[in-house]
């Protein structure tokens, strides 16, 4: 039940011919606190790090060719939600760490701890200075229950966050309340048999639909196309993803994103592997 917490190890065993030694296979979530928390993605292998970056792309003599790196004036410019990261893991498969890249001499970093396998607190650091945390429930089970939000100057509670889980663990629904206990809003996933989000709902204090984005998959579990809708159902953006390159552990070194049928930029990524 623990693959919903921040960073999962799941271990599948496979049997071949006569040989009855189990052959361990392991599996590293990108999940909470990463770019990809509504849109986990399962990557295969044990991973140390994993490192993202963004670059505009434009086509030149019939081919696509890399070029700035995408730092927050040009996200915020042009409404991009790309995100330059490196995440980091231990060896049971949990993240450690996050560090977000905004610009040069701009990074800013998500810290993790657990206990007992279960994520319990995360602090998020600028300037060598925590800013904010989360002090982090889990239930019986070690499926997430409910997290509180607080900013680290004074201690103050800003919001409460309680989560409800599929009876895989995996979260479906998240209720988001202000300190004196009014809620404000709501998120609302759909899974599909895979436990990969294919819609993600946002919702106000009234759970009326705000906005909402659907997304398909290859058949590598990574998503290949999201679209963007406003609350009444209208089309407002389109990305479609195009995976050119995969390591030799079937995870995808580099893609196109197009935007509304242009191309719009490059994502590269480096593996560090444990093994």
């Amino acid at each position: 039940m623990r693959n919903l917490v921040f960073i999962m190890l799941g271990v599948l065993l496979l049997f071949s011919g006569c040989n009855n030694t189990p052959e361990v296979v392991y599996t590293t979530n990108l999940s909470f606190f990463t770019p990809y928390q509504n849109f986990p993605e399962y990557l295969n292998g044990q991973l140390v790090s994993v490192e993202e970056m963004n670059y505009l792309a434009s086509m030149v003599d019939g081919e696509i060719v890399k070029g700035e790196l995408i730092n927050k004036e040009i996200r915020d410019s042009l409404k991009l939600s790309s995100q330059n990261f490196t995440t980091y893991f231990n060896e049971d498969g949990e993240m450690t760490h996050i560090d977000y890249y905004y610009d040069v001499n701009d990074t800013r970093t998500w810290k993790v701890e657990y206990q007992n396998n279960m994520m319990t607190y995360a602090e998020f650091i600028r300037d060598d200075t925590v800013r904010s945390y989360y002090k982090i429930i889990n239930d019986e089970y070690g499926s997430l229950s409910s997290s509180k939000f607080f900013l680290k100057n004074n201690d103050e509670l800003r919001y409460t966050y309680k989560f409800n889980t599929n009876d895989k663990g995996f979260w479906t629904s998240a209720e988001q309340f202000n300190s004196e206990g009014e809620k404000v809003g709501s998120r609302v996933l759909v899974l599909d048999d895979n436990n990969l989000t294919t819609d993600k709902k946002v919702l106000n204090a009234s759970d009326s639909l705000l906005s909402e984005v659907r997304c398909t998959y290859n058949d590598k579990g990574f998503y290949t196309k999201a679209v963007y809708m406003g609350g009444d159902g209208e089309i407002r953006r389109t990305n479609d993803i195009e995976y050119t390159k995969y390591d030799e552990k079937g995870n995808w070194l580099k893609s196109v994103i197009y935007n509304n049928g242009e191309l719009m930029s490059i994502c590269e990524r480096k593996y560090e592997y444990y093994q």
